[in-house]
């Protein structure tokens, strides 16, 4: 497996260098610009150079570009939980790249229009690593090896994520993209108001058990719920319990929830978790 790790670097390492030197051969004047393309809004060196993407599907790209198109070594931070690094090919994840996952799994090797195709190695978050074949991002049977713990000869070798410099250009464009992609942004809501509204909905159909209001039990009941895609409330549970009883019925009264405004994250709608306290007293 040395030898193939090895083997991997040469192979990687030539071909960066017959790109630079056919790059140096064959000069193109570059002129800075802004365009739109079908990936998004593109600003930078123009046909070829530097730039940072905007892509209302991906998120922001930053490096080598052709055309307005990321091509060479790039930055992707994309608006799942990941980042990638490495080469694109004409606006695709093709060539060789790392994926930094934000659960701690990292993934190393060659990809195809974003697809592990080659020999990659995957390393988990609870230590496991895998090394082997992959055709359209499925491992090839009997062409890998998975092990327990990372071995010796992986120690060190393990990509972290570091986030490259940028030219003052870079970093305002990336800022102002930033600003675009979060204008939108907001938290969900119910009925066009805040979390004190709900608070007043649920209020009006508590009904304090007769039990509970016998032995005198009230408190802070702590829940947490989800405020999915659909505006629908899901995955009630109780945070901070008072009593089984005054839980049930926050529980109850909450999961009769009517449909919320959706929480916008990048100009999508996306789940959020809500914390939420139902107070009983007697006063």
């Amino acid at each position: 497996m040395k030898k193939l790790s090895i083997g991997l670097c040469s192979l990687l390492a030539a071909l960066l260098t017959a790109n630079a030197v056919a790059d140096a051969q064959n000069p193109v004047n570059t002129v800075d610009t802004v365009l739109v393309n079908y990936l998004g809004t593109y600003k930078g060196e123009y046909p070829v150079g530097k730039g940072v993407l905007l892509s209302d599907t991906w998120g922001v790209i930053k490096g080598e570009f052709k055309n307005g198109l990321p091509h060479g070594r790039c930055v992707l931070h994309d608006f799942r939980p990941f980042k990638y690094v490495g080469q694109f090919t004409e606006g695709h994840i093709t060539g060789y790249g790392q994926f930094f996952h934000n659960n701690g799994r990292v993934e190393t090797g060659w990809y195809e229009n974003g697809r592990a195709s080659g020999v990659d190695t995957v390393y988990y978050r609870d230590g496991r690593v895998y090394i082997g074949l992959f055709e359209n991002d499925r491992k090839v049977k009997g062409k890998g090896t998975e092990y327990e713990k990372m071995p010796d000869f992986l120690k060190g070798l393990k990509p972290y994520y570091h986030e490259p410099l940028l030219s003052v250009e870079e970093q305002n464009f990336y800022n102002e993209a930033y600003a675009k992609l979060t204008a939108g942004d907001h938290k969900p809501t119910f009925q066009g108001q805040n979390i004190n509204t709900f608070s007043q909905w649920v209020n009006a159909r508590l009904k304090y058990p007769k039990d509970a209001r016998k032995n005198k039990i009230e408190g802070r009941v702590t829940l947490t719920f989800t405020v999915n895609k659909n505006g629908e409330v899901k995955d009630i549970k109780v945070l901070r319990s008072v009593d089984p009883l005054l839980d049930a019925e926050a529980v109850r009264v909450v999961g009769m929830s009517p449909l919320w405004e959706p929480a916008i994250q990048y100009g999508r709608k996306v789940n959020f978790k809500v914390t939420f306290p139902v107070i009983f007293s007697l006063e």
